[in-house]
């Protein structure tokens, strides 16, 4: 069954008295009105989601991590509804509903030589009823190979969730990068644009102001500091690339810290780098600040990023592409 640039999936739950299942629909569609994840994500009723990276092999898609895709919707979705009773059958039934979706939609995708980047979006119609949509696409190309970065904005309400609503609240994050973007290509040339915003939170440690650095808008962040990996591990979204990276440190007898690194950290580091399931992952080459520093607006800092460092970073990089398969 061809398909065009992008198709959607959708099943409808419905509990009885008992947590029974009933599929009431199942649906499949062409859906070039939804090109891409964002654009799926913001047609529909805002709600918990993921998204996954789907590699094709000579006879198949396999979702990478899909074992932690499940339980980030499952973990995001008892978050979010805060229910102290037993919702472990509602959750399984919905983790096999989607399942079942993205199987069936991989099957029938198009696109089967290219990487598929495949959406999956629960929202509750009423307190009986909950729409499980699958969305698959291309995986997007990466815009660039490195990043540039502006420390602004402050941490998420609910980290342990990814909810589409965020896509709501980073607006005026987004914006304002843009802004900044506008005002410093006046030094630093028209093409030049910030490509990711870190969130942060103050800490104090021994009676020293600090920020935290916890994570982008849609990327995790890392520093490279004496040859050990530092990454936050709470009070932000743990993403999946996050995790392959971890997994892929761990085979690699590479140090991991995992606090999140401060600005402190960040000056005496060997390098930076962010992640995400489109990117995987890109160095970072300067950092700028909201703020007025010395008279100097948008105060810089160049990230001189070692040869060993570079090196760290590819050999993370092919390790977790040549461990696709291992890591579904």
């Amino acid at each position: 069954m061809a398909m065009t640039a992008s198709m959607a999936m959708t099943a409808v739950v419905k509990m009885t008295a008992l947590n029974e299942r009933i599929c009431v629909e199942m649906a499949t569609d062409e859906a070039p009105e939804t090109p891409s994840a964002r654009a799926f994500l913001m047609a529909h009723p805002r709600g918990v989601y993921t998204c996954a990276r789907a590699v094709p092999t000579a006879t198949q898609f396999c979702l990478v991590l899909w074992r932690f895709h499940l339980d980030r919707l499952a973990v995001g979705w008892r978050s979010e509804r805060q229910e102290t009773g037993d919702t472990r059958a509602l959750v399984g039934v919905l983790q096999e509903t989607s399942t079942r979706l993205v199987t069936d939609a991989l099957a029938r995708w198009a696109e089967a030589e290219k990487d598929a980047m495949v959406t999956v979006l629960w929202w509750e119609e009423n307190k009986d009823e909950v729409n499980v949509r699958v969305h698959v696409c291309t995986m997007p190309q990466v815009r660039s190979l490195t990043a540039n970065v502006l420390i602004h904005g402050e941490p998420r309400i609910n980290p342990l969730c990814k909810h589409s609503r965020w896509i709501d609240q980073r607006v005026p994050l987004e914006q304002h990068m843009r802004d900044v973007t506008t005002s410093l290509r006046v030094e630093h040339g028209e093409d030049f644009v910030l490509n990711e915003a870190i969130l942060s939170s103050p800490l104090d440690r021994d009676g020293v102001s600090e920020r935290r650095l916890l994570e982008g808008l849609i990327t995790n962040f890392f520093v490279v500091k004496d040859d050990v990996v530092i990454t936050a591990d709470a009070d932000m979204l743990k993403g999946s690339t996050r995790e392959l990276v971890l997994r892929a440190c761990k085979e690699l007898d590479v140090p991991v810290k995992l606090e999140a690194p401060t600005v402190k950290d960040l000056r005496a580091s060997q390098g930076a780098f962010v992640t995400s399931c489109v990117q995987v992952l890109v160095p970072v080459v300067n950092v700028f600040w909201s703020d007025v520093e010395g008279g100097q607006k948008y105060p810089h800092l160049s990230i001189s990023t070692s040869h060993s460092t570079l090196a760290l970073i590819e050999r993370i990089r092919n390790h977790i592409q040549s461990h696709w398969l291992k890591w579904e």
